[in-house]
């Protein structure tokens, strides 16, 4: 409660010292609330973002002390500084304070470099992005094996959520990336959001990403996993050999024939979703091999949009595109 200007005076004139505790006061609020702000953004648990926006509040709350005898402290620190004002509401800061957080899975081959320029945009959107590389693919190709198989890849995105204490999760998957951001939030349904689906595999329980789109793989699947020496990988045939990282890396085949184990649906497909259909130049939308995934979103009432004359690495050829239907 704001003091009286008749207490004010009599502080000003009986008690110097309180008098100057006033004028100190009033600038330690104005830093509190800029410092708190400031370091709120940095926050990564939701648990802390909460008591940080707390914080905020309550500094805002506190009632502002006038700088009375300005003069004097100008006189005994020549080198001080006037309180700045405040920020006008402190609903600005707690939207400052609470970035909204995002993963993106990228497909096979890929690796979370692949989407740092999308990622740094959404960042800018007010999202705090997460760009993991799954299990023997990008940063982490020196853990890569034969052995690893879809739940792998499920695991990474579901311990990133619970090692990070994650809540309302946007969790957005491109390509292969489809198969691994159905699998995780069937494992934690009541943390994620939203889920984006970027040209992407839509599996229901017990598909492969072989099986999920009538048995058809690609044609660079399925030519690669028929290949005698593939060591039970799929290697990028279009990297040229000895091309330095950051790039698309070999695949392990394992991922793409494991069906996934779905055990939440009815959980799931409540979760608001979005899919984003990229068509070939020079196809329509339905000849594009992503096509039947687009429809069964849409029948699940997904939001859609649709990239048309677009490769299917948008996040390469159109980032900018991309980043604005993802945002929508």
């Amino acid at each position: 409660m704001p003091l009286s200007r008749a207490s004010q005076q009599s502080i000003s004139a009986n008690h110097k010292p309180a008098h100057r505790l006033l004028s100190y006061t009033y600038a330690a609020k104005a830093l509190l609330f800029k410092a708190l702000i400031r370091e709120a953004k940095h926050l990564s648990t939701y648990k802390t973002k909460t008591a940080a926006l707390a914080a905020i509040l309550a500094a805002a709350c506190l009632p502002n002390m006038p700088q009375v005898d300005a003069s004097e402290a100008a006189s005994k620190t020549a080198t001080s500084t006037a309180p700045q004002a405040l920020p006008a509401s402190p609903l600005r800061a707690a939207e400052l304070g609470s970035p909204k957080p995002l993963i993106i899975v990228h497909g096979a081959w890929g690796g979370g470099w692949d989407w740092k320029k999308v990622g740094n945009a959404l960042a800018k959107n007010g999202y705090t992005v997460y760009r993991p590389s799954l299990t023997g693919l990008g940063d982490r190709v020196h853990l890569a094996s034969k052995d690893i198989g879809l739940e792998t890849h499920i695991n990474d995105i579901v311990n990133l959520i619970l090692f990070e204490d994650l809540h309302d999760v946007t969790l957005v998957g491109h390509s292969y990336g489809g198969m691994v951001i159905t699998g995780a939030a069937d494992r934690v349904p009541d943390r994620i959001a939203r889920l984006v689906y970027v040209d992407a595999y839509l599996p229901d329980h017990n598909e492969s990403l072989v099986t999920a789109n009538g048995g058809q793989p690609s044609k660079t699947i399925t030519r690669a996993m028929n290949a005698p020496d593939n060591n039970g990988f799929i290697a990028p045939f279009w990297v040229k050999p000895g091309t330095p990282p950051p790039t698309d890396v070999p695949h392990p085949i394992k991922t793409l024939q494991d069906p996934i184990i779905l055990k939440n649906q009815d959980r799931t497909q409540s979760i608001p979703g979005t899919y984003i259909l990229t068509v070939d130049p020079g196809k329509t939308p339905d000849q594009d091999r992503f096509s039947a995934f687009a429809q069964k979103a849409r029948s699940r009432n997904f939001t859609y949009f649709q990239m048309d004359e677009t490769d299917h690495t948008p996040e390469r050829s159109r980032p900018d595109e991309l980043v604005e239907l993802i945002t929508k």
